[in-house]
């Protein structure tokens, strides 16, 4: 089997510039090693001529690059034992990929959480969080509900989580694009209105008529309050 080199990766990647280790390149020979070594007819079926291999080795490299070499051989070792057919590229990115435990990252909510408490603060649990609350906007995270600001939030931070689980460092990943956020203000309104209808039929009140429920519904906070206090 014919082992891909710079000069086999440069020829396929001129538009790129791209410099890769020659420590990658020995992970992916690694890797169709251990493929062919599975399953050699479904390797045969998946990749006929040398052609084919050494253009799939460099798509490979470009696509895994991202990954330290030893994470790519295991993963592919994960990959054959764990799947019922031949892996493909996907299956081997998927097991490369980092949990949110390993980049010391939150779970989105929690993530949210302390962006609302966060500002100008360096005690942040990771960059991104940071990232995330500031492509949000700090009047957003202050000032607008839980239904409008969080979406908005999850949308940033899971776009930023996602290029750090594909191997990205901090200094590499991009920025996501804005959201139109008319959508998600529409459906916070809508279901605060759906909210509002549900109490009501728990405490009773006739819904249809808008002026007199209005009345029911803060007299009952207000009894609620005083309870409370």
């Amino acid at each position: 089997m014919k082992k891909i080199s710079s000069s086999n990766y440069t020829a396929r990647s001129k538009s790129t510039r791209e410099t890769i280790s020659s420590e990658h390149m020995d992970a992916i020979n690694t890797v169709f090693t251990l493929l062919a070594k599975a399953s050699f007819a479904k390797y045969k079926l998946a990749f006929p001529t040398n052609e084919a291999i050494n253009s799939a080795k460099a798509t490979w490299l470009g696509l895994l690059k991202n990954f330290p070499p030893a994470r790519i051989v295991k993963a592919t070792k994960q990959a054959i034992y764990h799947t019922k057919y031949f892996p493909d590229l996907i299956e081997i990115i998927k097991q490369c990929k980092f949990s949110l435990e390993e980049l010391n990252l939150k779970p989105a909510l929690e993530a949210y959480k302390e962006a609302c408490t966060l500002e100008h603060n360096d005690n942040w649990s990771h960059e991104v969080v940071k990232l995330a609350a500031k492509k949000t906007g700090w009047h957003t995270l202050k000032s607008e509900s839980k239904y409008v600001a969080f979406p908005i939030f999850e949308n940033y931070y899971l776009e930023l989580v996602t290029q750090m689980q594909n191997g990205k460092s901090i200094t590499d990943i991009i920025e996501p694009k804005s959201l139109d956020c008319t959508s998600i203000k529409e459906k916070a309104k809508l279901l605060a209105e759906q909210q509002q209808h549900k109490l009501m039929q728990q405490q009773k009140i006739n819904t249809t008529d808008a002026i007199t429920a209005k009345k029911k519904l803060l007299n009952t906070f207000s009894v609620n309050k005083h309870h409370q206090e």
